[in-house]
């Protein structure tokens, strides 16, 4: 089986984007605290990430903090 994913939480209010950009469209805004689930997938700066309904999107890695 595999290994879970690495749990992550927003450090700061901010959004999921679609794309590796924040002129992408918006997926959902994101609150502090909450939790998110790193896919493995990086592009630069950006960390492809999923939320717990199941929303899949980006978000800067500076926004992430690891869960405590």
């Amino acid at each position: 089986a595999a290994a879970p994913a690495q749990t992550m939480t927003m450090s700061r209010a901010g959004r999921m984007y679609a794309k590796a950009d924040d002129a992408s469209a918006t997926v959902r805004q994101l609150g502090p605290g909450m939790a998110l689930y790193p896919t493995g997938q990086r592009a630069g700066v950006w960390v492809e990430v999923k939320d717990e309904v199941g929303n899949q999107g980006w978000v800067p890695q500076t926004a992430l903090e690891n869960a405590k």
